[in-house]
């Protein structure tokens, strides 16, 4: 026989294990919306140079795009991403200047609401950086404010990964009365989306032929029977007569 035609029990084994499982399905994420969660030091964007005039608050809009809920999509395998735009920021302040009253409590969160693959939400804490002093200084450093966004994982099913980022803002107020109520400069927010991990295939039970059941005597009945070739012995030689012989 050739070698090659020998299938071994092992081979075999593996095979069947193989075949019991599926192969990994394409991960549908569904939101179901957005939120932003800000400090106390946020204020509204200006609208007029009366706004906040205690200049305790940076303004800026803090906003979710309407297209955001309800969105869904695949990601087919490990290594896809899918950006969505989250939202916007539109910062306007009172006045040409960021006061140093106006830098504390900034505190600042993205969350996106999931129903698919998992019920439940992320939150992306943000780093906020602003720059005290004039709005109109000009050059390549002149970031009057920063915001950048931390990673997040995104955990379904078992061993499943997400990962989610937000794309970093940055406002660089160049020009005469930019990031005031007069010329307020918006800023787009997207949502990046990453299949890190599958999750584990879930096993398919290999069926095995049903097994039909063998009786065993018991004790007592092994006993009875061993009893009833005794006595059948016993009457067996009592039924032999012996005949007397003539001459």
């Amino acid at each position: 026989m050739k070698t090659s035609q020998i299938v071994t029990p092992a081979a075999l084994l593996t095979a069947l294990l193989i075949s019991g499982h599926a192969a990994a399905a394409p991960v549908t994420v569904t939101l179901t919306d957005g939120s932003w969660d800000l400090g106390s030091g946020w204020g509204a964007a200006c609208a007029s140079a009366a706004c906040d005039g205690s200049h305790t608050q940076l303004n800026v809009d803090w906003t979710v795009d309407s297209a955001l809920a309800g969105t869904s999509f695949l990601l087919n395998h490990v290594g896809d991403t899918q950006t969505l735009r989250f939202g916007s920021s539109l910062f306007a302040e009172e006045d040409g200047s960021i006061a140093n009253s106006e830098i504390d409590n900034l505190g600042l969160a993205a969350f996106l609401h999931f129903s698919s693959p998992t019920l439940g939400l992320t939150n992306n804490t943000a780093i906020v950086s602003a720059t005290v002093g004039l709005l109109k200084d000009t050059g390549p450093l002149n970031r009057d404010l920063e915001v950048s966004f931390n990673s997040v994982l995104l955990n379904f099913a078992s061993g499943g990964e997400i990962g989610i980022d937000f794309s970093p803002i940055t406002w660089n107020c160049q020009g005469t009365a930019h990031c005031t109520y007069n010329k307020p400069v918006n800023q787009w927010i997207d949502a990046t989306f990453t299949l890190l991990h599958d999750a584990l295939p879930v096993s398919t039970p290999i069926e095995t032929p049903a097994q039909v059941p063998t009786s065993v005597p018991e004790p007592s009945s092994i006993a009875l029977l061993a009893a009833g070739f005794v006595g059948l012995g016993l009457s067996r030689r009592k039924m032999l007569v012996t005949v007397p012989r003539f001459a």
